[in-house]
């Protein structure tokens, strides 16, 4: 599992405009970790195929009293796969560092505010047309399902002929889809829209003491007293969200 904040982008559509070179810096590592791990990935292949085949001929020289083949492909294969292999970290740890970066970069209120203006500008659309298709399709399987009632009622008659029974009216209802999940899912969605506008307040915070320059993970709460006993001058916080406001001071009993 990775440790990157960040697993997936939006187009730079959605980004303010002083990301979009970060952006693409991170896409573009994305990329070259990706080559680089399908490339061991083949060199890993070609050396157990290489293998194979100088252990076949290798015997089959052996059994035919032959001269022995040559290892060279084995090499070649091991070789092109021991130069990818140690690239491989120093690239996932150049991803890593971008995204630890674009992040930040991202968490500002004004980054944040932008890329929540144009999420809800593009959802809220996409959402009023789901929403009423939803709400066409249920009446129109409800329509379908009153339709076919009467009907379905008649295959009573057709089994008490077959069975002796009395007959009567059977009336059968069709099973028609539960839409209560997908009207739940609209309801979920709508809300969370309508939050976007609204910051939450982060668990944990990257911090920074200026007094000696230790960097260190604190929960929020813990962060506002340092802000408290340290002053705004005393305190950095390195994880792009707002700086937490200063606690209350501990009554004096």
């Amino acid at each position: 599992m990775t440790r990157d904040p960040i697993t997936y982008l939006p187009d730079n559509a959605y980004l303010p405009d002083n990301v979009h070179q970060l952006a693409d810096k991170w896409r573009e590592a994305v990329r070259r970790v990706a080559d680089l791990e399908r490339r061991q990935a083949e060199g890993r292949e070609a050396v157990w195929t290489a293998e194979h085949a100088y252990a076949t001929a290798l015997r089959s020289a052996a059994v035919a009293d032959g001269p022995l083949p040559g290892g060279e492909s084995v090499e070649d294969a091991k070789a092109d796969l021991a130069d990818i292999t140690p690239r491989i970290p120093h690239a996932r740890a150049e991803q890593t560092r971008l995204a630890r970066e674009l992040v930040v970069q991202l968490r500002t209120d004004t980054s944040r505010a932008y890329v929540a203006e144009r999420v809800a500008a593009s959802l809220r659309p996409a959402l009023e047309v789901y929403r009423q298709v939803l709400v066409d399709a249920e009446e129109t399987v409800g329509r379908a399902a009153a339709a076919l009632t009467p009907h379905l009622s008649l295959l009573g008659i057709v089994e008490a002929l077959d069975t002796g029974k009395p007959v009567f009216r059977h009336d059968v209802h069709p099973v028609a889809p539960s839409f209560l999940h997908a009207r739940r899912g609209v309801s979920d969605i709508a809300q969370r829209l309508a939050g976007l506008s609204e910051r939450t307040r982060p668990q944990q915070r990257r911090v920074r003491r200026v007094s000696d320059g230790r960097v260190m993970t604190v929960t929020h709460q813990m962060a506002a007293d340092m802000v408290r006993d340290l002053g705004t001058d005393g305190v950095q916080f390195m994880d792009g969200w707002p700086a937490e406001r200063p606690s209350h001071p501990i009554p004096h009993l």
